[in-house]
């Protein structure tokens, strides 16, 4: 058998991505949803894609977890202890490899230390068997970590998945998956008979919905000059951004106009309100919250505005254009020109 040779331009030229347009655009329009409705939205979207059976409970505690774990057979309940055990030493071992560090320095110290989040969420997928691996990996090693609260979320929970969720020390398990199940850990949801808090991460396994919506999440809800080196992963090569201020071509222009964003504004961030997908077009509306660096730096800042984004066939952004009135959304903010643009439009409403 001869091998066919391949040359590193073409290997690059058939780069693709792991979601597509249409998935990252319906991925989109469920997290809005549930971001706006918080549980109403996630179980209307759980029960429209059958992630929960008639009469099934969505929430089980510590004790419903016990409970499950109680039911299992004392060689399933042999398994799932002896890995979670293995999985609790490597993390151990990962956690141990990684040290705080101080050096000294002209005129003080300079070093970091190692503080795991509060909260985080482990999903592990449901499909045609239970993946009680995927929750010992995640929730033991959120434990491993020091993380507080360790929150599950699996469509149709297994008992093993329940029982697995016990012992690796999870707080609750929600019986939701999906996109959906990653917009009500990411949003939260109160209200209801049981409350649930945001989480400050979301880590685990998941087919193409759960990938669109947590790379959607972590891209536009945790915008930050950081994140800056990861543009290529939403712009292509030669993408266009345009807005009042700014029309230029190429990752590296468009990475200067956030880079400007962060350097001129005090703790910019961007809040999708509403998305549209139609085809490979995309339209967002949403809300910049700022304050200025320069004067009024107490006062917070909005701007609303709406987005037109196209995508090419591998899912990348080739066109970004940005609406939003200058004048009232901006210039009007500023002291000086601030008053001369009132009072123009008061002028021109004679």
């Amino acid at each position: 058998m001869k091998l066919a040779r391949r040359t590193p331009a073409s290997i690059g030229g058939a780069r693709r991505l792991a979601v597509d347009a249409t998935t990252l655009g319906q991925a989109s329009a469920i997290l809005d949803d549930v971001r706006a409705r918080g549980l109403a939205g996630a179980l209307a979207h759980a029960e429209r894609l059958g992630d929960v059976p008639p009469g099934a409970p969505v929430v089980y505690d510590r004790a419903a977890l016990r409970a499950a774990h109680e039911a299992c057979s004392e060689a399933d309940r042999g398994v799932l202890a002896r890995t979670a055990a293995r999985v609790r030493r490597f993390a151990e071992a990962q956690r141990d490899a990684l040290l705080p560090a101080v050096v000294d320095i002209a005129g003080g110290q300079a070093g970091h230390h190692l503080v795991p989040v509060e909260s985080a969420g482990c999903y592990a997928p449901g499909g045609r068997f239970p993946l009680p691996s995927s929750v010992l990996m995640t929730a033991v090693t959120a434990r491993v970590a020091g993380v507080e609260r360790v929150v599950v979320a699996s469509p149709r929970p297994a008992p093993i998945t329940l029982a697995a969720a016990h012992v690796a020390g999870a707080d609750q398990l929600w019986g939701i998956g999906g996109a959906q199940a990653v917009g009500l850990l990411a949003y939260g949801s109160s209200g209801h008979a049981t409350d649930l808090a945001p989480v400050d991460v979301i880590v685990g396994p998941g087919n193409r919905w759960v990938t669109a919506a947590k790379r959607l999440v972590a891209f536009f809800e945790g915008l930050q000059p950081a994140s800056l080196s990861q543009l290529g992963q939403i712009y292509a090569a030669q993408a266009r951004f345009k807005d009042p201020f700014n029309e230029v071509i190429g990752l590296p222009a468009i990475e200067r106009v956030f880079k400007h964003m962060f350097d001129s504004l005090h703790e910019p961030r961007f809040v999708v309100t509403q998305q549209v997908l139609q085809g490979e077009q995309c339209f967002l509306t949403w809300e910049f919250h700022f304050r200025f660096k320069s004067h009024q730096t107490e006062q917070n800042q909005l701007i609303l505005g709406a987005t037109h984004l196209v995508f090419a066939a591998d899912g990348l952004v080739t066109l970004h254009r940005d609406y939003w009135d200058a004048a009232e959304e901006l210039y009007e903010k500023l002291p000086l020109l601030g008053s001369l643009m009132r009072w123009l439009k008061g002028r021109a409403k004679r």
